[in-house]
């Protein structure tokens, strides 16, 4: 049997990718593996997991009144490094994951969990865009100024 696993982190991501995931899913007759990774719950796993697995709960709710077939899980550690873990002991056929639509400069200095699975991931991962509008304006939009402005950078 096929599985796609999606990673969540119940962000505005969270809900294109299921959005995304569900027909997609159907159509490959894939079963889906939600997991969330809380960074959180180093602390306090039982606390953390008594708050959070209602949430994951929620998403493979949401998915299977969409028609799929899904699992919760939750694992408590570094995000991308909890991801790839996953995809070694379980071997998915496919990863699907939403992206917050930073940008370069900000992916490279603080990275993106995203990025991270995909170079590093032993599977094919997918990864679904933020909406048009999170990009920020469009360069035919933007005059030097208007660009020092969106960009924070004084006066070009």
């Amino acid at each position: 049997m096929q599985t796609i696993l999606m990673p969540i982190d119940f962000s505005d991501a969270t809900d294109r990718t299921v959005d995304f995931v569900a027909p997609f899913a159907e159509q490959l007759d894939a079963g889906l593996s939600v997991l969330h990774v809380s960074e959180a719950g180093l602390d306090d796993p039982k606390q953390d997991r008594a708050v959070l697995q209602p949430r994951v709960d929620a998403v493979v709710k949401k998915l299977e009144a969409k028609g799929c077939r899904a699992s919760a899980h939750l694992v408590f550690g570094p995000p991308a490094a909890s991801i790839l873990e996953y995809i070694d002991a379980h071997s998915p056929t496919l990863v699907v994951m939403g992206s917050h639509g930073h940008t370069a400069l900000y992916d490279l200095v603080m990275g993106s969990v995203a990025h991270r699975v995909l170079r590093s991931g032993k599977c094919p991962v997918l990864i679904v865009p933020p909406p048009p509008a999170a990009w920020g304006p469009s360069r035919e939009s933007l005059d030097a100024g208007a660009m020092s402005d969106f960009y924070g950078f004084p006066g070009m």
